[in-house]
């Protein structure tokens, strides 16, 4: 009998592989139900308030735009990405051209911090697709 597709949380043991035949019985009406947590309300409560606690105060630093500031900004594909990232790596080997009052050291930062944060938003982007598929 073949095993459903789990879905996995990242927290081993949350899940069980169910086969169609036991998701059916879980869940009369439906052969849908692929993953089953075994915890209580209260322990999912807990557990998802302890897992989202640490992001949030490692990353006391992010800002929240509203609405109007976000529609307002520019946005840029990856073409304009690449072509500002190739734009710094030219000032940076000739700072002679960069005017003064322009911080190529900051910039650089923020690029910096923007490489080292889009993997981490990735993973909480799957996380966050993985948990509206088990509900």
């Amino acid at each position: 009998m073949p095993v459903a597709a789990c879905l996995a949380a990242g927290l081993p043991g949350e899940f069980v592989r169910r086969s169609p035949t036991e998701c059916a019985a879980y869940c009369p009406g439906t052969t849908r139900h692929f993953a089953a947590l075994h915890r209580t309300p209260a322990g999912l409560r807990a557990a998802i308030a302890a897992a989202s606690t640490t992001p949030q105060e490692k990353l006391g630093g992010l800002i929240e735009l509203l609405v109007d500031q976000r529609r307002s900004l520019t946005k840029i594909g990856d073409t304009s990405e690449a072509c500002c990232r190739q734009t710094l790596i030219v000032q940076a080997q000739n700072r002679q051209i960069t005017p003064p009052e322009l911080d190529l050291a900051e910039a650089e930062r923020d690029l910096h911090k923007l490489d080292l944060l889009r993997p981490q938003l990735a993973n909480l982007r799957q996380l966050v697709v993985r948990a509206d598929d088990t509900c």
